[in-house]
């Protein structure tokens, strides 16, 4: 068993402990006409500071992100059908905001797939000294102008063969190229994780007696 060190006494707060998160789901589905298809979920934690920032652009990480990207083997006149499968965990993604071209570009990369979803003339305006990103879903959807457009690229590659590319886009003026949707919602707060080995009972983000009980009752019980 490893025994984990409490602190006896009054109750002592985790200097670890997370800001509560306020998180916002992208959810990205495309499809090129003629080659593959592509899906991603992103959730972003809006009350996280940027990881950069300079007087064109701003830049934000996501909390999570998952990618799946499908290039099925096709023939001429009988294109094979793209199915995504199930989606990867992503190794980066992030949220660029532009404060100049008024665009927002998502950026989610998984091994041997990639997919970027831009966003012409959001809900805005932007400015360089952004702290959090816009908690309010709709602050990430176009307002319809004719103008605005609606871009997805993806790729996929691997040892064996060349990087394959698609694309989807939407233009009110143009319509369709290929097909391409998008949703955003607010999720719930995750579930609260302790701060410290110690924190082992709610509330957590502080060590306090109910801490020491749920020791005692797993020390009693032999839980590893």
């Amino acid at each position: 068993m490893t025994r984990t060190r409490l602190i006896f006494g009054a109750a002592t707060a985790c200097l670890t402990a997370p800001a509560h998160a306020q998180l916002v789901e992208i959810s990205v589905d495309a499809r090129d006409e003629v080659l593959g298809a592509a899906h991603a979920v992103i959730v972003f934690d809006t009350s996280s500071a940027p990881i950069d920032g300079n007087a064109t652009t701003v830049t934000f990480e996501a909390y999570d992100a998952s990618l799946s990207v499908d290039f099925p083997d096709f023939y001429l006149h009988n294109p094979g059908l793209a199915e995504v499968g199930d989606l990867r965990k992503a190794s980066s993604a992030t949220i660029l905001y532009s404060t100049q071209e008024r665009e927002i570009l998502i950026r989610v990369e998984a091994p041997h797939c990639s997919l970027e979803l831009e966003i012409e003339s959001p809900v805005g305006p932007f400015h360089p000294y952004m702290t959090t990103l816009p908690t309010s879903p709709a602050a990430y959807l176009f307002d319809g102008q004719e103008t605005q457009r609606v871009r997805v690229g993806f790729a996929e590659q691997s040892d064996e063969s060349p990087a394959r590319t698609g694309e989807a886009l939407w233009r009110p003026l143009d319509g369709f190229t290929g097909a391409v949707t998008y949703t955003v919602r607010s999720l719930p707060e995750p579930e609260p994780q302790g701060c410290t080995e110690a924190d082992l009972a709610p509330p957590f983000g502080l060590l306090d007696f109910d801490d020491v009980l749920a020791f005692i009752n797993s020390f009693n019980a032999d839980c590893p």
